[in-house]
């Protein structure tokens, strides 16, 4: 996988775990509401960022630190902001 399939796929894993339904209105609300389409947040990771902050508010900072994880788990490496679970 590449980096923009491998973070597409890790949004797409996070915003499943909200709900199928959710990860559908969510891509809809962006590609509506801020002109982006899900082929293009890799390329406009700035503009997903603040489109994300705006829907979610103070509730986004989870979702992105969730997409991080995925991230990094994608392309196999530690998330190195995850508190030891010891």
């Amino acid at each position: 996988m590449n980096f923009e399939e491998c973070l597409l796929a890790a949004i797409d894993e996070t915003f499943n775990s909200i709900g199928e339904g959710c990860k559908q209105t969510i891509y809809y609300y962006l590609e509506k509401k801020y002109m982006l389409p899900k082929k293009e947040i890799p390329c406009r990771i700035e503009d997903f960022s603040e489109s994300i902050e705006q829907i979610f508010g103070f509730g986004e900072k989870i979702l992105k630190i969730r997409i991080m994880n995925n991230f990094y788990q994608k392309i196999e490496l530690p998330f190195p902001y995850l508190f030891n679970k010891e």
